[in-house]
């Protein structure tokens, strides 16, 4: 897929003003071929043709590393249990007082 786009000083002077940055009329040259390289170097990475095999030989293809999910047996209290010892609670919550306004 390649873009095909040319990026003109007219594009470099819009972008400035878009971003309140002033630029001279050299830069503006500069930056304007400096971008075009930079498209260009992207249709070439985006024209290139990787196989998944050659991926897999550089060890760059997509894999899923999973874990087994094991139950292991902690000496926490349960979270009822904290929402019980708590001196205010309410519909399996612990209420806090709160501390910020609502206007801020």
């Amino acid at each position: 897929m390649t873009t095909n786009s040319n990026i003109n000083e007219s594009d470099i002077t819009k972008l400035a003003n878009l971003s309140r940055i002033s630029l001279t009329d050299t830069e503006t040259t500069k930056f304007a071929k400096d971008l075009q390289t930079i498209v260009g170097m992207i249709d070439v990475v985006n024209s290139t043709e990787i196989s998944d095999e050659l991926l897999k030989q550089e060890g760059f293809a997509p894999t899923n590393v999973t874990r087994e999910d094991i139950s292991r047996e902690t000496d926490y209290i349960s979270a009822q249990d904290i929402v019980k010892a708590s001196p205010n609670h309410q519909d399996n919550s612990i209420k806090v007082k709160k501390i910020l306004a609502d206007n801020e």
